[in-house]
Parts: structure tokens; sequence; C-alpha cells
């Protein structure tokens, strides 16, 4: 359709991006106001996707990994414009992740909000960010790098665990001053009143 291969590759890692963007705004909305929330968001995040996603895309195409058909974008012929776009790709992932972590330990600092929670989303944004930076090495055009690649898988399955006890704790917190709601709900409402019978009609 495009005649380009790869497609999904590419779009995937854009998707990469936007997940780390998102959760970085996320992290930022318990930080900031609005007005220094856009300015933040715009500043740090958004100027550096508006360069990079672009020159991702032209790096692409320009390789030849886009031109032949292989089984995935880590096995496609390596030359110049391909290891521009894992420059690129791993590079803006790394400093995404990385100003993620700087704002969760600010975050951290003033305490707003359960320091529990903050402490296993830093441990997974640093598993994520060792993966990145592994995942990087590994694209190097050598041989002798699959142990690297190996390690990185299992770093990304860690944080991925890791996120996941993290929002889990964090909405048994969020959940916690609602427990038994329902049950007293239900004793104080009891059940709606019946309406009125009509009476019956005389002869």
């Amino acid at each position: 359709m495009t005649g380009h291969w790869h497609i999904e590759d590419f779009v995937g890692h854009v998707i990469i991006l936007a997940a780390l963007a998102s959760f970085t705004y996320y992290v930022l909305q318990r930080l900031a106001d609005d007005e220094y929330l856009g300015y933040a968001f715009k500043q740090w995040v958004e100027y550096l996707l508006t360069v990079i996603i672009p020159l991702m895309l032209f790096a692409f195409v320009a390789s030849d990994a886009s031109a032949h058909y292989s089984y995935d974008l880590s096995t496609a012929p390596d030359d110049g414009w391909l290891q521009l776009y894992r420059a690129l790709y791993y590079g803006a992932s790394i400093y995404l992740v990385g100003y993620g972590m700087r704002v969760l330990l600010l975050l951290r600092r003033q305490a707003h909000g359960s320091r529990s929670v903050i402490d296993l989303f830093l441990l997974a944004a640093a598993l994520t960010q060792a993966q990145r930076v592994l995942r990087f090495i590994a694209t190097a055009p050598r041989h002798d790098l699959q142990p690297l690649a190996e390690t990185a898988q299992l770093l990304e399955t860690g944080a991925m665990c890791v996120m996941a006890v993290g929002l889990t704790v964090s909405w048994c917190l969020k959940m916690r001053p609602y427990k038994g709601l329902p049950q007293t709900v239900r004793g104080k409402v009891g059940p709606p009143p019946r309406e009125p019978e009509a009476p019956a009609a005389t002869a």
C-alpha cells in the first residue's frame, strides 16, 4: 500500500514515544498548575517530538530497510540511515524516560501522593532506562551483542511487571476511602418506597 516495508515498526516506535510522553504529562499534572504544566510539557517534550518524529520518518524512508523485506526491523539490512533512525528513536526514548524520572523525583520530594507508588514507578523507569540503553548498544553492527539483547528483554519484562504492580497499588490506595461504601449506602437508603395503591372503586 505504501511501497515501504516495516511501516508497522515505525508506527509502533512512534506510539512508544507517545506513551512515554503521556506518562510524563500524567506525572506533571500532579506537580504543577495548568499554566506551568503546558509550558513545561511544550518546552521539554512536545518540541522534541515535533523535531524527532519527522527526522525518524525521513531516515526510515531513506534506509534500505524500508525498501527490502526482512523478518523485522532489527534484522533488516544495516546502513547509515537505519543507524541514524535507531539513534534518533533510542535517544528520544532515553531522554523521555530520564525526564520522567526527574519529574518523579521532584514529586517524591514534595510527597504529593504515596511514596510507595512513586518508588515503584521510579523502579520501573530505571529498568526501562537500562533496557533502552542496552537495546541501543545491541543494535550496533556487531555479531557478539546478542546477550545484551536478551538482557534487555528481561529488563523490559521486569519493568512492565513493576509498572503493573505500581498501577495496582495506586488504584487500591485510591479506592481505600470507599471500602464498604455499597453496603453502607444500602443500609442507610434501604429499598425504594412503594407507590401507594389506588383506592378500590365502589359501586
